[in-house]
């Protein structure tokens, strides 16, 4: 966004769509609202419909648009500005808030709160940089932030949050699958929220509190019909030829179940059934041929995956690999596709 001059006056066009449809609930004046910063002003891309005559007073950094008001993000030597224009009664009001380190990836207002979702550049050669979201109350412009967000909305006057793990809304958690940071690509009826990280989507119902589905592409996920889980052992490293082991696994403190005895480079694997739409706890042991003692024997501690919690899907069968170095085990999980 080009940098505008102190005490610029700047022209803000808003514009119709030709489709009144796409947006229903939301004031004729301010459907499809999209500004570009250019020469020191701000151009409708379509069709003029309004002009309003604005001092701004250093560059904007953000914009929201409700059902009858433009909130924008100004920002001056010393702190930040947010603005407010009612498009009915041409009322404008500013209140000061103060500099915050990092760029705005997503600006919100409801009734109550200002909220802006702050992108800092990981120090780290990591994918996904850490935002922190900034709570401002709209009366006393009290802060409060949390952490580690990777985008939010208001749904039904709610705020929903997407974490690394899950989704907080409405006092509920509800797991998702992906590990890459999600951001929120739609949301239907105030209740169906579609969450993507580029690559895959994975549907979520908020009222239900489910976790439904997901696609990637054209590519499918296959049903589960006589199992859900698939999990898979096996070795990364070359033992003597005459090494054979098994893993033993239990679900839930429930039945044991071993797998086929083979050398351990050999991928062993079990397809279970596990209760989707919950965690469950899977609990893997590992058992080396001792040929002096002519039994299986467990394998000490240290060569052992552990206890694993993991959140069983719906409609979508999850697989896990356990991949043994020799000294430790790495664990990775995907969607089976077809």
């Amino acid at each position: 966004m080009v940098a505008m001059k102190n005490n610029t006056i700047i022209s803000i066009f808003i514009f119709l769509l030709l489709s009144q449809s796409l947006f229903p609930n939301q004031n004729p004046k301010l459907q499809a609202l999209d500004i570009i910063a250019q020469n020191e002003k701000l151009y409708a891309l379509k069709k003029v419909a309004e002009e309003l005559h604005i001092t701004l007073k250093g560059p904007l950094l953000a914009y929201y648009v409700d059902c009858d008001n433009i909130y924008f993000i100004q920002e001056t030597e010393t702190q930040w500005l947010i603005s407010s224009y009612d498009i009915n009664t041409a009322a404008y009001t500013e209140k000061t808030i103060p500099q915050f380190q990092g760029s705005i990836k997503k600006f919100k207002s409801d009734n109550n709160f200002f909220y802006i979702l702050l992108e800092k550049k990981s120090e780290s050669n990591s994918e996904s940089n850490s935002c922190t979201l900034i709570k401002i109350e709209s009366l006393n412009l009290n802060l409060s932030s949390i952490e580690e967000i990777s985008d939010f909305d208001i749904v039904d006057n709610k705020l929903l949050l997407i974490k690394s793990q899950g989704i907080e809304y409405n006092g509920s958690f509800i797991p998702i699958l992906s590990k890459s940071a999600l951001s929120i690509k739609q949301i239907i009826d105030e209740r169906i929220l579609l969450l993507s990280n580029g690559v895959t989507t994975e549907i979520i119902d908020l009222l239900a509190e489910r976790n439904i589905y997901s696609y990637k592409g054209k590519s499918l996920f296959p049903l589960p019909n006589d199992y859900n889980l698939i999990l898979e052992f096996s070795d990364s490293f070359s033992s003597p030829s005459e090494t054979i082991v098994y893993y033993q696994v239990t679900v839930n403190s429930a039945e044991e179940i071993r797998t086929e005895t083979s050398h351990p480079e050999i991928k062993k694997t079990l397809a279970l059934q596990a209760e989707a739409g919950k965690y469950a706890i899977i609990k893997a042991e590992r058992w080396e041929l001792d040929k002096t003692k002519g039994r299986y024997v467990r394998a000490n501690n240290i060569y052992q995956p552990g206890e694993l919690k993991l959140f069983i899907p719906e409609n979508r069968i999850l697989r896990v690999k356990f991949t043994f170095d020799g000294q430790r085990y790495s664990i990775t999980q995907s969607l089976l596709e077809n």
